[in-house]
C-alpha cells in the first residue's frame, strides 16, 4: 500500500475524483445517445443483425434504463466485431456501414466507464488514506 497521508490535499482529492469523473463522463455520453436521434440511427444501422433483436428482447425498449442496456450491449460487437460475426449475431455489412461518429462515441463511453471502474477499484485497494 502507498501511504498518501503526507501528500497535498489537492492531489488526494484529484486522485479520488478522477475515476468518478471518467465514469460519469461515459454515462453522460450514453445518456446523450439514448435520448437523442442517435439511438434510432444505431438501431437502424444494426437492422440485419440478430444481436440488436436479442438485446431488445432481453432489455425491452421502453425506458431510459433499457436504452442504456441496449447501447452497452451493442457497443461490445463494435469493439470485437470478428467474434460476433463468427457467432452469427452481427452481419458484416452492418459493421462496415455503421456510422463512424457514433461508433467512436459508443466506444469512448464504454472505455471511460470501464477505466473509471477499474481505476476506482485501484485507488481504493492500493492507497492508504
Amino acid at each position: 500500500m502507498i501511504d498518501l497521508s503526507g501528500w497535498p490535499i489537492g492531489f488526494r482529492l484529484a486522485l479520488m475524483f478522477v475515476p468518478a469523473v471518467a465514469l460519469l463522463g461515459g454515462l453522460a455520453i450514453n445518456c446523450h445517445i439514448a435520448i437523442s436521434r442517435h439511438y434510432q440511427v444505431m438501431c437502424d444501422s444494426f437492422s440485419r443483425s440478430t444481436a440488436l433483436k436479442e438485446e431488445q428482447r432481453t432489455s425491452g425498449d421502453f425506458g431510459l434504463r433499457s436504452r442504456f442496456l441496449i447501447i452497452a450491449g451493442m457497443t461490445t460487437p463494435l469493439i470485437w466485431p470478428s467474434l460476433f460475426i463468427r457467432r452469427g449475431t452481427l452481419h458484416p455489412a452492418d459493421r462496415d456501414e455503421f456510422p463512424g461518429y457514433l461508433k467512436f462515441r459508443m466506444q469512448l463511453a464504454m472505455g471511460l466507464m470501464v477505466s473509471g471502474v477499474i481505476s476506482s477499484i485501484a485507488v481504493v485497494n492500493c492507497f492508504k488514506w
